[in-house]
């Protein structure tokens, strides 16, 4: 049995002998997998909803606005995460090795930790807000709402109201990552689908029965969140025993190993986040000086309801690294490197079937669910087709990184897929669209799915290290049992 703190040696495994295309243990996967991806569907189902809705309401003219407020506030959806996704490894950790009991110490420890994280980024986003919007171009368009209010200042107090829903998640995160560590998934897919019922209500109420300032509208997503976490709340004490510590909940061994594993994962995800955004701001300025204010309207709307089209794709990948982390953790709580080795390469090949349906399921709708978004025929051919195309083929790629990279993260292989998650996302997602906007003058359609290919670059080198380094078992000097 080896310790966490002690140094293992490579060690050898034995290669799964089946062949290629099939997996043992599919149903177990699925049967976990499903209802989170039920939960992200519904989400991702009554989001839609939200952006048709503004894309339609007067004519779409808050569309613009909007696409910004949120493509701004995605940047930071990584920050709750520090904590829960530390939580989620240890937890099922501490599970494979029995010590159910400990579970409490590392929800209340975490919950503890991430809401003071939370709350510091929170009051500097809120701080610097003009800031940060300005580089999503939030001052080119200079005609009055109908609100009344400038579009830059729309942009800036949506973006600030929607910041709110951090806070919410800060707690709310950390209950969930408990509730699928002992795999009650179910109640987490119960509590995203009702929050989101009452999101699209809150949201028809503000928009279309009361006619109210559509900036209220960016509040749907907290009065949502408040009501996930009241739910998440009642579940967790239904089923994690939180009297069994009581008075010694806080756990000094266990933060360290939350943080120890949350930081690195939550950089990563920071990482990311902040390229996407560097990726938005170039696609914001797909219009040259000079041109008008409608041409980056279009540009960056059109890449916001391909990217919304696309989050059921997205939504099974999540699904899929949520339940090889869990997988894989458990089975280095039970010191079982063979059986962690083969629960990833499993949920690997799940997610590149997976891959394969939705990307043909994706194209195959793409005109009818553009038209849906508000776009015309002249948008959707050629640009949206094409652009439907290179994001089904990066889902290709993006299955190592939902699964095989989460496994990395189970056994606590951390820092170096960081390394390399900073130098592919740097180039791919930061300094080629910004060469292909700044450097070449590309703009247009064009720009756009230069941009789009430019960003593939990133899984596809990714996806390659990652397989290597899980199939040569590289991790396995760094799978350990947290005592």
């Amino acid at each position: 049995m080896i310790n966490k703190g002690e140094k293992r040696a490579l060690q050898s495994f034995e290669r799964i002998k089946n062949p290629y295309w099939k997996i043992d243990n599919w149903k177990d996967i699925l049967q976990m997998a499903i209802p989170i991806f039920v939960q992200l569907a519904f989400n991702v189902i009554i989001t839609q909803i939200n952006i048709v809705a503004i894309n339609y309401y007067q004519g779409g003219i808050y569309s613009d606005s909007v696409s910004k407020a949120v493509l701004t506030y995605t940047t930071l959806q990584f920050v709750p995460t520090l904590i829960a996704s530390g939580s989620l490894v240890v937890c099922g950790n501490l599970i494979g090795q029995g010590r159910n009991n400990e579970i409490s110490k590392v929800m209340v420890t975490g919950i503890i930790i991430n809401f003071l994280i939370t709350s510091v980024i929170f009051v500097l986003v809120e701080i610097f807000s003009d800031n940060i919007l300005y580089l999503m171009n939030s001052s080119q368009a200079t005609t009055i709402l109908p609100n009344g209010e400038m579009p830059q200042d729309f942009i800036r107090n949506y973006y600030r109201l929607l910041n709110l829903q951090l806070l919410v998640l800060a707690f709310c995160q950390v209950f969930i990552s408990g509730l699928q560590a002992i795999k009650k998934n179910i109640h987490v897919t119960i509590g995203a689908v009702a929050s989101n019922i009452v999101d699209l209500i809150f949201v028809v109420f503000v928009l279309f029965v009361f006619d109210l300032n559509p900036l209220w509208s960016a509040l749907s997503i907290v009065v949502a969140g408040v009501f996930q976490l009241i739910y998440m709340v009642i579940m967790n004490v239904k089923f994690i025993d939180y009297k069994i510590n009581k008075g010694h909940q806080i756990n000094l061994k266990l933060v360290k190993e939350t943080i120890k594993v949350g930081l690195p994962i939550a950089l990563e995800m920071g990482v990311w986040s902040l390229c996407n955004f560097a990726t938005g701001t170039v696609i914001a300025h797909l219009v040259p000086d000079g041109a008008g204010e409608t041409g980056t309207s279009t540009w960056i709307v059109l890449h916001r309801s391909i990217n919304s089209i696309n989050q059921f794709s997205f939504a099974f990948m999540q699904a899929m690294g949520t339940v090889t982390a869990v997988m894989v953790s458990r089975k280095i709580g039970e010191d079982n490197i063979q059986g962690a080795y083969e629960a990833g390469i499993n949920c690997w090949k799940t997610a590149m079937y997976a891959s394969f349906g939705f990307g043909i399921f994706t194209i195959s709708l793409a005109y009818p669910l553009l038209l849906l978004f508000n776009h015309d025929h002249a948008q959707i051919f050629p640009w949206g087709y094409t652009l439907m195309g290179i994001v089904a083929f990066k889902l290709i790629f993006d299955t190592v990184n939902m699964t095989l990279l989460r496994a990395c993260w189970a056994v606590g292989d951390l820092w170096y897929p960081l390394l390399v998650s900073i130098v592919t996302m740097g180039i791919g997602m930061v300094a080629l669209p910004f060469t292909i906007v700044y450097g070449f003058k590309t703009y247009e359609g064009i720009g756009l799915i230069l941009i789009y290919i430019a960003v593939v670059l990133d899984p596809i080198s990714r996806s390659f290290i990652y397989a290597y380094r899980w199939i040569k078992g590289t991790w396995t000097k760094y799978a350990a049992m947290i005592q």
